[in-house]
């Protein structure tokens, strides 16, 4: 048909051909949500209809009316005119026939219709319309469809209509009228749904209203309804509050005339309209939109209808207008999203399901300090988003919650995080306000208090999630139902999400002890105290992320002795490493016990879509590979510098104090890492049983493999796995996934991100003497010079010579062997406890970080210097530039 669209017909085409309203519901029905039957008669029949009556020059009239003018008595009379013009007009008779058709084919000519418009801006991310257009419900019959159809037609030029197009400054001719033509459910109950909650801005809340019959009472605001809000966290949903509304009117169509009645409720208002069962099976569904419509980050605004046994969705659109929370001292600064911190761990884009997976244990992680420190933080207040796929923090929240919780100033803060940023202004004077200086210090007791407990027993809280790790890993999953299996998942991230916290805790107070052993030193040598630290901190502790880099040079010392593994790596591919080697090479021990270790790692680790070296340890071996084919000597430990000769001008209980907070800075460094490493440990085990969820979905023919669950959000995938989705449009989805995800990481990567405007941060320098002096934080003492290799990836670097410098963005400890080859290193981000300073620190490697456009100054082989004592980089021989 030319005319009107099926559904099926309708997904795909443009937005300007079926409206906003039928684009979504063309988009539902394609992934198989319980959409009525019906269809879209297209702009093209407006247009159509508008030529065949020659209503151009009535249209016309409506040029020269402005907001000035809207309420004028002519403005009334020239929209009057338009839409009696239209009423009175005649369709085309391929218009009519084709509507005719419709109804008879898809048997809709039997039931009562609801005729809706589908405006070409209506329910757009700009604009809703809501309410704007017309809606007609129990059409009947062709005749009563063609005068709704003009109902709709004629409603666009409406003085609310016209009205709304002029405020928000959208021509005329902009607008074109499609109808949705769909079956009338009789319904139980009805309502609307927001997939985030509108009015507080909690986005981890569902706001449901719900009123008995049809919903066009609740959509007009003539009745109160009931009001459901459902929290949805650690992948699951509760109901969390139930309001009864009065509920003083219902929209019902009578058994006996078939017609519409507005009658008083008889019914008590005590009585629920949902049930706590129905409300959740609603959630599911309306979670799914969120996730299926929205991508997970547009949230949606849906109309349901309920007919007792089915929740019918007859309406999705973005929300236009959420509440954005925010501190009354921050009302009048700029909302700054940073990424920094986030760009050392996770700097690439993130799949769709490692966002649902990773999205609760980030935000939990951010606010660890302020819940230790029972801080009122404020509700609906958004910590981590989503930007172009990638994560972010609320800078400007979370730089006033450090001020006006523990009396940490912006500048401070920023130093910790690394990164380059703007700073919050915030009152300086309030300093001096003896009461809040003393509320900021008992915070700071409590906080510490508590984090020190937990560290004390840190060694058994490692010991104790390692064993539940290995418990799940030794566990035969394939045994299980999908019940059992989906029971052990959630316990499983339970347990992920309440550890998040407890690792944070330990980053937090190797921060803690870090900048007080930093404070100290400045006090005594100024400026000179980070050198000092930094030469302190040499080569002390056991970093577990630095032991893997040691173990695995150790590991090429053996394969050299070992002919099987001098025959593999000669070989270009290592997939049948485990079978090229007999059980008698001494390697393939090795190795295997090296995997027991340290196989629950891998590269970017914090992506569970990303594969864990025991899964995939080909990274590894080709890093080995490079040692023993060009024969590069084991790593030299150096030596750790001497503290007594370091702090000599430093006497009596102050040498003692810094000598304290030494063992204590490293102490709890040591612990930042494995947390990190135990951390990695939940994360795999997290993978593993995502996977087992994709080999039944492959088995189930929903997936064509494994991995594409990673481009599905959780309530898509419990949908497929509990067939309440049967999978239509999934290879559709997934598609769609895939090209978003490559638009996304070919997008450039903002430093910081202010009142949605991304922006990235440069720096200006000059020439001294034919060399570029690149200002950035010096984490680990040492001069050095060499050639400059960038590296955006782990899996580049194998053209890292000994002696090179890298150069790169941030890294994760699976950067760690690649430290063993380098002499010096140089970071765009991090700061002085980013895993790149540690590390950096533990092998006395120079290293110079947070170091702003690094990657786009530098060419790969220029001639650099490294200067990790003065926090600078030296180019040779370029012109004046700023980047």
């Amino acid at each position: 048909m030319t005319y009107i669209k099926s559904w099926n017909e309708a997904f795909g085409l443009n937005v300007n051909l079926i409206g906003g309203k039928g684009y979504n519901l063309a988009k539902l029905h394609h992934y198989s949500f319980p959409v009525p039957e019906g269809g879209i008669l297209t702009t093209e029949a407006y247009e159509s209809f508008i030529k065949f009556n020659n209503l151009s020059h009535v249209l016309n009239r409506a040029n020269n009316i402005n907001i000035d003018n809207l309420t004028s008595n002519e403005t009334f009379e020239i929209l009057e005119s338009i839409q009696s013009s239209i009423m009175l007009g005649e369709f085309p008779e391929d218009i009519t026939n084709e509507i005719k058709s419709f109804l008879g084919q898809t048997n809709l000519e039997n039931y009562p219709l609801a005729v809706r418009s589908s405006a070409t801006a209506e329910d757009s991310t700009k604009y809703s319309f809501a309410g704007i257009h017309e809606t007609v419900l129990n059409v009947k019959g062709l005749n009563d469809v063609l005068e709704a159809v003009k109902r709709c037609f004629a409603s666009i030029w409406s003085i609310r209509a016209v009205g709304y197009r002029r405020k928000f400054g959208i021509n005329d001719s902009e607008l074109m009228p499609a109808v949705v033509i769909m079956r009338l459910i009789e319904p139980k109950c009805s309502g609307i749904a927001f997939t985030c909650n509108p009015i507080t801005g909690e986005k981890d809340q569902l706001l449901i209203h719900a009123n008995f019959g049809l919903g066009e009472t609740l959509v007009s605001g003539e009745v109160d309804p009931d009001e459901y809000i459902v929290r949805y966290s650690g992948l699951q949903t509760e109901l969390i509050n139930v309001r009864l509304g009065r509920k003083e009117k219902t929209l019902i169509l009578d058994s006996n005339s078939r017609e519409l009645r507005l009658k008083e409720q008889t019914i008590s208002t005590k009585q629920q309209v949902l049930t706590s069962k129905e409300i959740l099976e609603l959630s599911k569904i309306i979670l799914r939109v969120f996730e299926t419509i929205g991508d997970m980050i547009q949230h949606q605004d849906i109309e349901w209808v309920f007919d007792g046994k089915i929740f019918y969705i007859v309406q999705t659109r973005p929300v236009t207008i959420i509440s954005e929370k925010t501190y009354p001292e921050l009302i009048d600064e700029k909302i700054i999203w940073s990424n920094a911190n986030f760009k050392d761990v996770m700097p690439n884009v993130q799949s769709f399901l490692s966002w649902s997976i990773i999205r609760d244990p980030l935000e939990q992680m951010v606010l660890t300090p302020f819940k230790l420190a029972n801080y009122p933080i404020l509700k609906g207040l958004e910590h981590t988003k989503i930007y172009n796929g990638r994560a972010y923090m609320n800078l400007s929240a979370l730089q006033w919650e450090m001020y006006d919780a523990f009396g940490i100033p912006p500048r401070i803060f920023n130093r910790a995080l690394g990164g380059h940023q703007p700073e919050i202004k915030y009152p300086v004077k309030e300093e001096r306000n003896i009461k809040k200086k003393v509320i900021r210090t008992l915070r700071k007791v409590i906080t510490l208090v508590k984090m020190v407990r937990l560290s004390k027993y840190a060694e058994r809280l490692f010991k104790e999630k390692i064993k539940s790790a290995d418990k799940l890993r030794n566990l035969n999953l394939k045994s299980l139902d999908n019940k059992e299996l989906l029971n052990i998942f959630y316990a499983y991230y339970k347990e992920l999400l309440e550890y998040t916290p407890q690792a944070q805790v330990l980053n937090t107070l190797s921060g803690f002890y870090f900048t007080t052993l930093e404070t100290q030193l400045r006090k005594k040598f100024g400026d000179d105290g980070i050198t000092l630290l930094n030469k302190l901190l040499k080569n002390q502790g056991n970093i577990t992320s630095a032991q893997q880099g040691y173990e695995l040079q150790l590991l090429a010392d053996i394969a050299k002795q070992d002919p099987e593994a001098l025959n593999l790596f000669r070989l270009e591919s290592f997939e049948s490493w485990d079978c090229f080697l007999s059980e008698k090479s001494i390697f393939k021990k090795k190795f295997k016990e090296y995997l027991r270790k340290y196989g629950h790692r891998g590269i970017y680790e914090l992506d569970i879509s990303n594969p864990r070296w025991r899964e995939d340890p080909n990274y590894l071996l080709q890093i080995i590979q490079e040692y023993v084919q060009n024969n590069l000597k084991e790593y030299t430990l150096l030596n750790s510098e001497n503290s007594d000769l370091l702090l000599d001008e430093v006497r009596g209980l102050n040498k003692l104090i810094i000598n304290l907070l030494l063992c204590k800075t490293v102490s709890g460094f040591e612990k930042r890492e494995m947390a990190k490493s135990v951390l990695a440990h939940l994360l795999e085990c997290t993978r593993k049983l995502l996977l087992e969820i994709a080999d039944r979905l492959v088995e189930m023919n929903f997936l064509k493999n494994r991995n594409e669950i990673f481009y599905l959000g959780w309530f898509e995938i419990i949908g497929l796995l509990n067939q309440e989705w049967g999978g239509s449009g999934l290879e559709t989805l997934i598609n769609h996934r895939i090209k978003l995800i490559e638009e996304y990481e070919n997008k450039p990567y903002p430093n910081i991100i202010i009142n949605d405007i991304p922006k990235f941060i440069t720096q200006s320098i000059s020439n001294d003497n034919n060399k570029y002096s690149l200002k950035g934080l010096g984490v680990a003492s040492g001069k050095v010079e060499g050639i400059c290799r960038i590296v955006k990836h782990p899996s580049e670097a194998i053209h890292l010579k000994k002696g090179d410098i890298l150069v790169t963005n941030s890294t994760d400890p699976s950067w760690t062997p690649l430290f063993l080859k380098v002499s010096g290193i140089i970071m765009e981000t991090g700061g002085y406890l980013s895993h790149g300073a540690i590390v950096a620190r533990e092998y006395g490697i120079p290293a110079v970080v947070n170091v702003a456009g690094i990657m786009n100054f530098l060419k790969d082989g220029q001639r650099v210097t490294v200067d990790g004592d003065k926090g600078v980089v030296l180019v040779e021989n370029v012109g004046d530039k700023e980047f």
